[in-house]
C-alpha cells in the first residue's frame, strides 16, 4: 500500500536537502500526506538508507518509543522503506542516508570494522503518531490498477510474483518529478503471452496540489486512453467496444487488426482529429519488421505557437524513429499557444 508513499517521501527529502527532518514532514503536509504517514516517512527512510550503506553491521530489529519497544518491520511503512533502499541511488544514499545517526555514530568511530560493530535499539525522542486507516493519502497505483480492472469484472489477486488477472499479470508504480506543484508520472505495466515484448508500460504524468489529486488525475487518465484497449486487445476483443475502434491494417509481416483508444487532447479541447497523423505513423510502421504478436503504439505530439516541441512515438516501449519522421514540424491549425494529444492503440495479428 505504501509504495507511492515512500516515493513522496523520497521526493520530498532530494528536493529539499537543505531540510530538516521537521521541515520535510511539514513540506509532506503541504503535500496532502497525513501526519502519522509523514512523520514515518522521514524516521523511517534515513534509518534503511542508512542501513544500506551501513551493510555489515548487525542492528538491533526494534524501535523503542518512550516506555514502549516493537519490531521495525511490524510497521507496513517501514517495510516499504525497506524494500525501495534495497535499490537505491547515489543521490538517495548521499541526501537520505547520510542524515542516519547511525552513520553519524560510525563517521566518528576510527579503526573500527563495519562486521564488528552492534547497535542497540533505535530510540526516538517522541513516540510517533498512532496510525490510522488507509493510504494516508497517496495512493497506490498498482492498487488502482486493480480497481479499474475490478470494476470491469476482471478478479484480480496477488502470488508471489504480483499482481494478476487470469493471463494477465500488471503493476504500477510513482515516478516523481521536481516541479512547482505535485507532478506524478504513473508507469502502468501489463504482461500477457500474446506480448510481442515482457512488459509493455503506460505511463501518464498529472499535475496536482497533493499526491491524491496527482494520482487520481493519472489513474483516471490511464482508464480514458489506455485500459480498454488494453483490455479489448488482451482480454477480451468483444468488450468495451463503446471506448475502442478496431480497424484493418495490412503489413509486410503480415495483417494486424488495430485496437484505438480515443484521442486525449491537453492544453485546450478544440484540438483537430488526429487521424491523419496517426495513419501516417502507421503507414512509416511499413519499414519496421513486427513479430506476430501483439505491439503497443503510442503517440503524443505537443506544439508551442504552432511548432513541434514534443515528438513521441513509441512501438513496445521503444522510440520509433519510422514513425517518427512522419510528424510534422509546424502545425498551423492548432488553436492556441500550447497544444497536445496522445493516441494508443494495439496491434493484433489478425
Amino acid at each position: 500500500m505504501f509504495d507511492a508513499a515512500v516515493a513522496a517521501g523520497i521526493a520530498a527529502f532530494l528536493n529539499h536537502p537543505d531540510h530538516d527532518e521537521d521541515q520535510i514532514v511539514a513540506v509532506l503536509r503541504e503535500q496532502g500526506v497525513a501526519d502519522w504517514l509523514a512523520e514515518r516517512l522521514v524516521t523511517y527512510l534515513p534509518i534503511v538508507y542508512g542501513r544500506f550503506l551501513l551493510r555489515g553491521c548487525t542492528f538491533d530489529p526494534d524501535i523503542v518509543e518512550g516506555d514502549a519497544r516493537r519490531p521495525l518491520d511490524g510497521d507496513p511503512v517501514y517495510r516499504a522503506a525497506h524494500a525501495r533502499a534495497q535499490r537505491p541511488t547515489r543521490l538517495e544514499l548521499e541526501q537520505i542516508g547520510l542524515r542516519s545517526a547511525e552513520v553519524n555514530a560510525v563517521n566518528q568511530m576510527h579503526d573500527s570494522k563495519l562486521e564488528d560493530l552492534v547497535f542497540s535499539a533505535t530510540h526516538l525522542a517522541a513516540p510517533l503518531p498512532p496510525a490510522e486507516p488507509g493510504d494516508g493519502g497517496v495512493p497506490s497505483p498498482v492498487e488502482r490498477f486493480a480497481e479499474l480492472l475490478a470494476g470491469h469484472g476482471l478478479a484480480t489477486g496477488q502470488d508471489e510474483h504480483g499482481w494478476y488477472a487470469g493471463e494477465l499479470r500488471f503493476g504500477a508504480s510513482l515516478i516523481t518529478h521536481p516541479a512547482p506543484r505535485v507532478l506524478g508520472q504513473l508507469d502502468f505495466a501489463v504482461q500477457h503471452p500474446a506480448l510481442a515484448v515482457d512488459r509493455l508500460v503506460e505511463s501518464v504524468a498529472a499535475h496536482g496540489d497533493t499526491w491524491q489529486a496527482s494520482i487520481d488525475r493519472g489513474t483516471a487518465m490511464f482508464a480514458e486512453c489506455s485500459l480498454h484497449v488494453l483490455l479489448a486487445a488482451l482480454v477480451d476483443r468483444a468488450a468495451h467496444t463503446d471506448q475502442v475502434e478496431w480497424e484493418r491494417y495490412e503489413h509486410p509481416s503480415g495483417p494486424f487488426d488495430v485496437c484505438v483508444g480515443p484521442q486525449v487532447s491537453f492544453f485546450a479541447q478544440d484540438i483537430p482529429p488526429a487521424g491523419d497523423a496517426f495513419g501516417a505513423v502507421l503507414t512509416a510502421l511499413h519499414a519496421v519488421p513486427l513479430s506476430r504478436q501483439a505491439h503497443g503504439l503510442r503517440v503524443f505530439l505537443c506544439y508551442q505557437n504552432g511548432r513541434l516541441i514534443t515528438n513521441e512515438v513509441l512501438l513496445d516501449n521503444e522510440p520509433c524513429p519510422a514513425g517518427m519522421a512522419t510528424v510534422p514540424e509546424q502545425r498551423d491549425d492548432l488553436p492556441q499557444q500550447m497544444a497536445a494529444f496522445r493516441i494508443f492503440a494495439m496491434l493484433v495479428p489478425a
